[in-house]
């Protein structure tokens, strides 16, 4: 009885990771023009973050999109057990990492999905591979909810970069902030 109970837990959640993987195959509307004018350039801090150490600018489907110097992020929030085999340290993690946090937490440039949908294009972008790009898409798409903040979050970066430098990078790039 017990073998035939796991049988069947088991074909459930082959189907549901093979139901949310074809899914996600189809979710991303069309490609995303993406182009990185400047590479992050990351300080570690005490509190296990990273501070970017100069502006970080984007190019996105003809808008640019900037990071500003000081802004604090975790990279990708990726438990420890996993770092084997997705490591928020990978070359090709790094930067889509930043503009996604960003994303989520301060800009209301875009909205989450549209966030989660640059988050594959710029993981593509740096060299990820397709099936590895998925699996990034898929848990953002699963398990960011909780971290998306509407652009709100900010206020908690208060102290970190200035509001009127954020306002003169979006200036040098010739975009509007909102």
């Amino acid at each position: 009885m017990e073998v035939r109970v796991m049988k069947k837990r088991i074909l459930f959640m082959m189907l549901g990771v093979t139901g949310l993987f074809i899914t996600a195959c189809h979710v991303i509307n069309h490609p995303i023009a993406l182009e990185y004018m400047t590479e992050p350039c990351l300080i570690p801090t005490k509190d296990n973050k990273f501070r970017l150490c100069d502006n970080m600018i984007v190019h996105i489907d003809n808008e640019y999109h900037a990071v500003p110097m000081g802004f604090k992020t975790d990279l990708a929030t990726i438990p420890r057990i996993m770092w084997p085999f997705f490591a928020p340290s990978d070359y090709d993690c790094i930067a889509p990492a930043v503009l996604h946090d960003w994303h989520y937490c301060c800009s209301n440039e875009v909205d989450r999905k549209r966030a989660d949908d640059i988050f594959y294009y710029a993981l593509r972008e740096h060299g990820m591979n397709r099936v590895k790009a998925y699996i990034y898409y898929l848990a953002v798409r699963v398990l960011g909810k909780k971290y998306y903040q509407y652009g709100v979050g900010i206020y908690r970066h208060e102290g970190e970069f200035a509001k009127e430098e954020l306002q003169g990078i979006y200036k040098d790039v010739n975009y509007g902030l909102g």
